[in-house]
This record gives C-alpha cells, structure tokens and sequence, in this order.
C-alpha cells in the first residue's frame, strides 16, 4: 500500500470515529493493554494509541477505570440523537382510558383538571413521576396540559374554574349520537294500564269492538266480561 492511501485511509478513519466509545471499543484497548504488556512491548499506550488512532488520554482513561472499580462503563449517546422514552405515552389504550375518566367525571358535573389526569395516570402506572422534585413533576405536568390540548379537550374558565370538558364538536356528535338511539321519543306513549283503561276509555274500545264485529258479518256475539269497576259505571 502506498503512503497516500494508507494517509487517505487513516484520515477517512478520524472522521468516522464517534468521540464516545462503546463498550467493544474499550475492551478492545483492555485487551491491548493486557496483551502487550504480557509480550514485554515498551511504551504500550503510546503503540495502542498509533495501532487505534485514540487520544492517548483516552486510552489511559480505559485502563485507569478498569483498575479502579473492577469493570467499564459506557456513557450514553446524546439524547437529541437517540430515540427515547416520552414523558407521557400516546397508545390507543392510553387516551382510551383518559376519555372514560373525562367523561365519567362529566357525568356527575365533577371538575377535571390536568392535575387530576396525571394523578389517575400515576394510580394506573402510566407515567412514573416524583412529586416532591418540583422540576420532574412540572415537567410531566406539561406534558400531561400538551397532550390533553393535542387530543381535543377544552381548557379554561368555567364559573370561575379552570377545567377540562368536552368540545363544541364532541356535544354535537353526542346529541346526535342520543337522538339516534331514542327512536321512540315522538311516538306512542305507553301509560300505565290502570290510569287509562277507565269508563270513557271502556266504551270507545268497546264500540270499536262492535263495529268490527259488524264488518266481520257477525250476526250474534256473545261478550264475556269480568267484575271491573268500569265496567259499572252509569252512562253520561
């Protein structure tokens, strides 16, 4: 291999490396450590430092933990590079249960506010928070405010409390969704039976009953009637 290649290959390297190193990478220079030494090689983190193309620094720094506690760790990457938990999770299940808490509490005009959801998402372990870290619990706090905002629910002033309740949109649909299921609403009213069938009521049902006996071309009928009290009554 020609100098320039090797020089082009060592420079690509530099720019590739990442400035932490994984938990191969340290015990890849644990193992040069022990290795050349065991071979009896002189200046030996100055030779792992030339094989590897590390800082000197960092390679002392490997050896120097190890010596100390026995094992290595690995520093996580940064955290705006990286995927990582959310403060407040936003599965179906998640806003499933968070609509049925809302709604339930409307139903018997209960105040709901942020406070109260996250006090119900930490009954249910949803979100794991410490209450007395002013600065972890103000975070999910907010993250609870944004996601209740996100997902439709109305926020503010109402007779002086500052609540959560359901939207314009939502009363609509459940007005229609109502109406949709009282199809009976404006037809026959069903009463009791002893509050209707009186005397009046006897004798419009019982001229009914002739009349049709009549298009049925009955020439004789014979009515057989019990003791009731309507049936008594004098005419008007």
């Amino acid at each position: 291999m020609d100098p320039g290649t090797a020089a082009q290959i060592k420079q690509f390297v530099k720019l590739r490396l990442r400035r932490n190193l994984t938990n191969d990478e340290k015990l890849d220079i644990l193992w040069l450590q022990a290795t050349l030494r065991e071979q009896g090689t002189s200046n030996v983190t100055g030779t792992i430092v030339r094989l590897l193309g590390r800082a000197k620094k960092t390679v002392q720094s490997v050896l120097a933990e190890f010596a100390k506690s026995g094992d290595l760790t690995v520093a996580g990457p940064p955290s705006n590079t990286t995927n990582h938990l959310a403060t407040m999770p936003k599965g179906r299940a998640v806003r499933s249960l968070i609509r049925t808490f809302i709604r339930d509490r409307s139903v018997t005009c209960t105040r709901t506010v942020a406070k109260g959801v996250l006090a119900f998402l930490q009954e249910h372990n949803i979100v794991s928070v410490i209450p007395s870290c002013t600065m972890s619990y103000g975070s999910c706090l907010r993250a609870v405010r944004s996601y209740l905002d996100k997902q439709g629910y109305a926020r503010g002033k109402h007779s002086g409390s500052t609540e959560y309740r359901m939207t314009k949109a939502h009363e609509e649909a459940r007005d229609a969704y109502v109406s949709m299921m009282e199809p009976t609403k404006s037809g026959k009213i069903v009463k009791d039976y002893h509050t209707v069938f009186n005397h009046e009521y006897f004798v419009d049902w019982f001229g009914k009953l002739i009349d049709e006996g009549e298009e049925l071309g009955w020439a004789s009928a014979v009515f057989v009637m019990d003791n009731a009290k309507y049936h008594k009554c004098k005419p008007k």
